[in-house]
């Protein structure tokens, strides 16, 4: 009997070992074809780039050439991402499903609501607020019909001297934030560049383990 029970935990063992090799070999298999895949990409990294580059750019001809901004809140709307730009509008991101415009945002007069919500100020700080809102945009848009607007989109990142992407477009489709209009030298608009918000990212998540563990 004991005899018995050997040989069948020695054929369970057997199998369980044929088992664990075939599928030891499937992975050796798919390890030496991503290596393949990843060797092809190597060689072939330019004209993949190249390929890339030019996906990109005529999504963003194409996305140009409506620049509609809604917000996401009261659905007003703006014509382009400059003029919603210079009117203080924020949290810019792409909507692919949407007919009517390219882009979702925060106006300014809904981040105003938002502010005075959340800090319950009576209605002669409202007013007061109102009026002032009213001249600051009616000097934006005197500076709209200025010489300056004719500079072409130049973003500077406010943390690191990457490449101005080629329009305001092209930022929000790269994923820069915080964009807002600036005249200094050698641009036009400011905001944080992809790299920098991941590093932005990562410090904060760091601080937050490092304050989870002491």
């Amino acid at each position: 009997m004991a005899s018995l029970d050997t040989d069948r935990l020695a054929d369970s063992i057997d199998t369980a070992s044929t088992d664990l090799i075939g599928e030891l070999k499937g992975v050796r298999d798919s390890v030496e074809e991503l290596y393949i895949l990843l060797d092809h990409i190597w060689r072939n990294r330019e004209e993949l780039r190249d390929i890339v580059a030019e996906l990109l750019e005529d999504k963003i001809e194409e996305r140009e050439a409506d620049e509609t901004v809604v917000c996401c809140q009261c659905h007003v709307v703006e014509s382009s991402l400059a003029s919603a730009v210079r009117h203080g509008w924020t949290d810019f991101q792409c909507d692919d499903d949407a007919e009517d415009w390219r882009y979702m945002a925060v106006c300014s007069g809904c981040q105003r609501k938002r502010i005075m919500h959340a800090e319950g100020r009576g209605s002669a700080v409202t007013q007061q607020m109102q009026q002032s809102a009213a001249g600051e945009i009616a000097d934006i848009l005197n500076m709209g019909d200025s010489e300056g607007d004719e500079i072409p989109e130049s973003i500077a990142c406010v943390h690191c001297d990457v490449d101005s992407p080629p329009s305001l477009a092209a930022a929000v489709e790269e994923g820069w934030s915080r964009l807002e209009r600036d005249d200094g030298s050698g641009w036009n608009y400011l905001g944080i560049c992809p790299e920098c918000q991941a590093e932005e990212l990562a410090a904060d998540q760091a601080r937050q383990q490092k304050v989870l563990f002491s």
